[in-house]
């Protein structure tokens, strides 16, 4: 994806011009190099589409004299015709059309944007209509006006910015918005983000740098709405907003933006950025919400026998979250958590006693709280609560972050907790949850990319080979787990003890060697385990192997028609996972020529379940040398646990270079079984 600052570049006045690097750069405010490599990319994809592409002359860069591609297709690399947007993501997006009220809309520009049948923008407009009613808002039609909302302009405005958050979670649903954003007369997004930015800073406001983003993608939005319509507040909330240090905020944001000076804007832009600051102990405004802050607490320590050691810094903690918590309530803005069930899951009983701590949160804002919002104010409890432990005793917790899906997130998670039995985990899946979560509440992360953190970070692959798992084991004994404690590796330990020792005949030093490190790697028994093994979903029943040659869109169905056939799955799940290939690339290319087509639960499975489909000539997924498959393991997953033992199976046969190449030469269903059962 492209740097939102290249947006500057792409305009026609530009095209067949030539200039310096180090001019442009100056230009849009970016790094030359960064510049130079984002060039490159531009290029690629260009090259890729059969058309002109800038060209690199000395240190001049010249522009091809068109590009017919819009700033999305552009910033994203994706072509419009490539992106396929989920049946939610089509309804937000109708909405968000709509809301900017810039076109006099029909079923054709809905068509035009989300690339689907008209049948489909119909039942999509249907479903969408049934959803707005239970809000008040209804979308009408006229012939002479097209598609537009009625509603509570308020209540309008904030589901758009609920959908805008939901839409920036996947890049599907980003592409969407930044296209909406040029339906406008003129897209003032990096003016409205910098403003933003320095309306901030000069009310020493703290912010998420994403919660930023947010914002300013939906000002964007919201400036072709704001002419037309005026949006009332009740005179219990405007007195709520009148006094709030964030009103400089906005008025300053105003003052550079001319398209926001109608009457209630400045309240409306104050609300909007109480959503997403941390509470400041400077507002007297806010001294109501610092005394519930206080009473949270208490409630907490009396529920849970918690007994904070430095109690104001808790309170001053809990009223930091407080703050744009109660103001999302309020008003009735979403905060997208995909933390929420994972917590509810692993800190069940915290969780149930942080709903209950909240009874204050929710008196005061007079509304039931979302358990995205509860969620949230668990993890920050349970930060806490590790807090008073003993250093010496104390569990560490870890962090995963593997933005390549969730099957190389799952497959991570399962590795690492082998090898690491008495570090806490938790699963993440982007940079951008890793923002949201206060660095209180870990101590370490372990991430498949290069990041840059002030905790400690281990990059490792999802897949490991033993001598990674070894060098991975030693590295964090010695750095995190044991500290100033040397940790010998089996190399080591080989080379002091060969001196001593007689190998018997057949048995050689890299043999030793292999079975040394096999054993040291090995972990205690845990206790019993009754998730199904892998020998167990992958039966001679779910087993093919073809000699046809095929798509990869054809190998992914016949890898999942044994689940079909038995029910695990829906056909739904089938398109889905093709799907999913389409939307985010080779994810699934999980090892040398193993796929793991996968979607998620709710995308039509009905019970868990893998097969595994192999082929006899390779299959090109997404017709890319690169990633040429023969092994397709179709897994239908009912949540983010049932599966787990089974995977953890299948990295073992994929980590060790004789099971796989056996894998790979294997010509009956047998001898499958056979390799598959060996790890377990």
């Amino acid at each position: 994806m492209l740097d939102y600052h290249l947006q500057k570049l792409f305009q026609k006045k530009f095209y067949g011009s030539c200039f310096s690097l180090e001019e442009l750069a100056l230009y849009i405010e970016i790094d030359s190099q960064r510049l130079y490599k984002q060039i490159q990319e531009v290029n690629h994809f260009l090259k890729k589409k059969k058309q002109p592409e800038f060209r690199f002359v000395n240190d001049n860069l010249q522009f091809p004299e068109k590009i017919i591609f819009s700033w999305a297709e552009l910033k994203f690399l994706t072509a419009h015709y490539d992106v396929i947007f989920t049946e939610i993501e089509r309804q937000q997006l109708i909405f968000l059309y709509c809301f900017l009220e810039v076109d006099n809309l029909s079923v054709y520009h809905f068509q035009d944007l989300l690339q689907v049948s008209k049948n489909t923008i119909l039942a999509d407009i249907k479903k969408l209509r049934e959803c707005l009613n239970k809000q008040a808002i209804t979308l009408d039609y006229q012939r002479k006006k097209g598609f537009y909302l009625v509603g509570n302009e308020l209540d309008i405005r904030v589901l758009g910015r609920n959908f805008v958050s939901e839409l920036l979670d996947s890049q599907s649903g980003y592409w969407g918005l930044t296209t909406l954003q040029e339906k406008l007369e003129a897209n003032e997004y990096l003016h409205y983000r910098q403003q933003l930015k320095q309306a901030l800073q000069k009310a020493n406001l703290t912010v998420v740098p994403s919660r930023v983003e947010e914002v300013a993608h939906y000002i964007v939005l919201l400036s072709g709405r704001v002419r037309q319509h005026r949006v009332l507040f009740s005179a219990d909330e405007r007195q709520l907003l009148v006094s709030l240090q964030a009103v400089k905020v906005a008025q300053y944001f105003m003052s550079e933006t001319s398209q926001f000076d109608y009457p209630n804007e400045e309240l409306f832009l104050t609300a909007l950025v109480m959503t997403v600051v941390e509470g400041s102990i400077q507002d007297p405004a806010l001294d109501y919400l610092l005394q519930g802050a206080g009473q949270i607490v208490q409630r907490i320590q009396s529920f849970s026998a918690i007994d904070f050691k430095d109690r104001n810094q808790t309170i001053l903690h809990v009223f930091y979250h407080l703050v744009p918590s109660f103001f999302r309530i309020y008003f009735g803005f979403h905060l997208p958590n995909a933390w929420t069930d994972t917590v509810k899951r692993q800190h069940n009983e915290l969780f149930k006693l942080t709903k209950v701590a909240l009874k204050p949160l929710e008196q005061l804002a007079n509304k039931e709280i979302p358990d995205n919002e509860v969620a949230y104010f668990t993890i920050l409890f349970g930060g806490e609560r590790e807090n008073q432990k003993d250093e010496l005793t104390r569990q560490v917790r870890a962090l995963i972050l593997c933005p390549n899906g969730i099957s190389s997130s799952l497959i991570m998670q399962a590795e690492l907790k082998q090898l690491f039995p008495s570090i806490d985990f938790s699963l993440t899946n982007s940079v951008k949850e890793l923002e949201n979560i206060p660095e209180e509440n870990y101590d370490v992360i372990f991430s498949n990319t290069a990041l840059s953190s002030d905790k400690p970070t281990y990059v490792v692959q999802p897949i490991m080979s033993i001598e990674e798992k070894q060098r991975l084991l030693v590295t964090v004994q010695e750095e995190l787990l044991l500290p100033g404690m040397a940790v010998l590796a089996p190399e080591q330990i080989l080379k002091i003890i060969e001196p001593y020792v007689h190998l018997r005949e057949g048995v050689n030093t890299d043999k030793l060697l292999e079975v040394l490190t096999k054993r040291m790697t090995t972990l205690q028994k845990k206790k019993e385990d009754h998730r199904p093994m892998l020998s167990e979903l992958i039966t001679a029943d779910t087993i093919q192997l073809t000699e046809e040659q095929l798509t990869w869109e054809q190998a992914i169905e016949m890898a999942a028609k044994p689940l079909l056939n038995q029910g695990n799955i829906t056909k739904h799940y089938i398109t889905a996972m093709i799907d999913k290939v389409k939307e985010y690339g080779a994810f699934i290319h999980i090892g040398k020529n193993i796929a793991l087509p996968h979607a998620r639960p709710e995308d039509g499975v009905k019970k868990l379940g893998m097969s595994l489909l192999k082929t006899s000539h390779p299959v090109l997924l997404l017709d890319d040398e690169k990633h040429a498959i023969n092994i397709f393991i179709c897994l239908a997953a009912v949540d983010n646990d049932a599966h787990l033992r089974a995977l953890a199976s299948l990295t073992k046969i994929l980590s060790n270079a004789n099971n796989l190449e056996r894998l790979l030469a294997a010509t009956t269903k047998e001898e499958i079984q056979e390799i598959l059962k060996g790890e377990e």
